[in-house]
């Protein structure tokens, strides 16, 4: 029961205080050693003959040897698996790195490293998602704006070409962004600050938004309001 204990993935790692891992292979060496010789002593002792002294040093031994060294190959066990999980697209758990060796310092590199590919996998799905719930509102009012012309509900007139023209123009501004997401998923992205005047900003956001749909929407901005700030930016965010 006790080497059951100690042969679990999650049992207690000896040699994990160690330094190097130099140091714990002589240790474990050393072990299966002082093992040896104590079953030769006392088979010696017991007259036991060779037939049973060798085996059973082996056998001591070796067990030895892998209750020490459990704890130098596990967190590369925990590694593979974690490296497969997040090769298939799965969530992935932290390595164990308790020990203060070189495997322990990959270990948590590694815990690192895929946080860190785990980080940049959410937020590139988020990205995508932005992108596309932002076009689905000009795609929405071209859609309805061209239903209403066939219909011959709505006439062709300069205003609502102009609308039009203008949800196409935010259409590929969008594809754009999306083209550019490479650039997003390493946080760099570019503004294109200036002097922007709110009211034409509102009122252009509310026209993207009422795009052949129903409704009067009533804007109340203060006259000569202006800010500094991305203009496409701002009208995402309206």
């Amino acid at each position: 029961a006790v080497i059951r204990g100690l042969l679990r993935a999650d049992g207690p790692r000896p040699l994990d205080r160690l330094s190097t891992i130099k140091l714990k292979l002589s240790v474990a060496i050393l072990a299966a050693v002082f093992v040896t010789v104590l079953v030769v002593t006392f088979g010696s002792r017991w007259r036991l003959g060779v037939w049973v002294v060798v085996p059973a040093a082996t056998v001591l031994s070796l067990v030895m040897i892998q209750l020490l060294a459990r704890g130098m190959t596990a967190p590369l066990r925990d590694m593979v698996r974690q490296a497969k999980r997040l090769a298939a697209g799965e969530s992935h758990d932290h390595v164990t790195a308790t020990s203060r060796d070189e495997v322990g310092d990959l270990a948590r590199a590694f815990n690192d490293m895929a946080d860190q590919v785990a980080s940049a996998d959410r937020m590139r799905r988020d990205r995508v998602a932005n992108v596309s719930h932002e076009l689905r509102t000009p795609i929405s009012a071209l859609h309805g704006v061209i239903e209403n012309l066939l219909d011959g509900v709505e006439q062709p007139t300069p205003v609502v070409l102009s609308g039009l023209l203008a949800q196409i123009s935010r259409l590929e501004r969008l594809v754009a962004q999306l083209l550019d997401l490479s650039r997003m998923e390493a946080g760099v992205t570019v503004l294109d600050r200036r002097t922007v005047g709110v009211r034409a900003l509102v009122d252009d956001a509310v026209a993207a938004a009422t795009l052949g749909r129903e409704g009067t929407v009533v804007v109340d901005v203060r006259p000569c309001l202006d800010v500094d700030g991305d203009p496409e930016r701002l009208h995402q965010v309206l």
